[in-house]
């Protein structure tokens, strides 16, 4: 009798060990979404709102375990547009991450939306929301996960400055430290080469000089406080 694989540890940051909940199940309706352009690579944007880029991160928390974190990168500016975050890891949590992103950024009908081959992206209901939005989705082929090379820059940045160096409590704790760094920290502030060494902020007010400002808020199933002002500082870091 084959014996069953056995579940993969996390750590807390006490280093306690706990388990990390895996991924719901794929359903019949979870079917990867076919590539919107036939192409092995996905295309550069020439400006924003033209390719978002979505994916999903874990943080631990030392009271309630894991907070999953989803987020959503318009690829021209390097602004995260949308996230949302939850003690659950489905469907629900990329349908509030991309609701924020639209939300902010009212995309044009023909965005590009790429993301992994996860079953939260390629489920049945959140293809329904790209359609109804007039999103194209892009999934990533096998051994193309270089196309999502600017979001996995965004999670190790995010994780390096933050997450490593902080003692989250609970969920509430970090999502209100994860909310501060992501849009008053890395939107506003964060210099980028790939944007000439301007931030997404002013990258996209550049882009088009008559839009209204980013004002940010958040899609959440946990309530939350308003992020702290006094939040510790942070020298302004270059991202690629």
């Amino acid at each position: 009798m084959e014996r069953p694989p056995e579940p993969r540890p996390g750590r807390t940051l006490t280093g306690h060990a706990c388990l990390k909940p895996s991924a719901p199940p794929e359903k019949p309706t979870h079917q990867p979404a076919p590539h919107a352009i036939r192409r092995d690579t996905l295309p550069a944007p020439q400006r924003p709102n033209e390719v978002w880029v979505a994916d999903i991160s874990d943080i631990p928390t030392e009271h309630d375990h894991w907070l999953y974190l989803a987020t959503v990168m318009d690829l021209g500016s390097r602004r995260v547009v949308g996230w949302a975050m939850s003690a659950s890891i489905d469907t629900q949590l990329v349908l509030d991450a991309l609701a924020m992103a639209r939300h902010q950024s009212r995309p044009p009908t023909g965005l590009l939306f790429h993301s992994d081959r996860g079953v939260q992206d390629a489920s049945g209901d959140f293809r329904a929301a790209l359609q109804a939005a007039s999103l194209v989705p892009f999934m990533s082929r096998k051994a193309h996960g270089y196309d999502n090379a600017a979001m996995e820059s965004f999670w190790a940045t995010l994780k390096r400055e933050l997450v490593y160096q902080t003692r989250f409590l609970t969920h509430a704790d970090a999502h209100q430290q994860i909310f501060d760094s992501i849009a008053r920290f890395n939107d506003a502030q964060r210099l980028h080469s790939a944007l000439g060494y301007l931030s997404p902020a002013q990258f996209e007010h550049q882009s088009s000089p008559t839009q209204h400002p980013f004002l940010p808020s958040s899609f959440s199933r946990q309530a939350h406080g308003s992020p702290d002002p006094a939040h510790r500082a942070r020298g302004i870091a270059t991202a690629a």
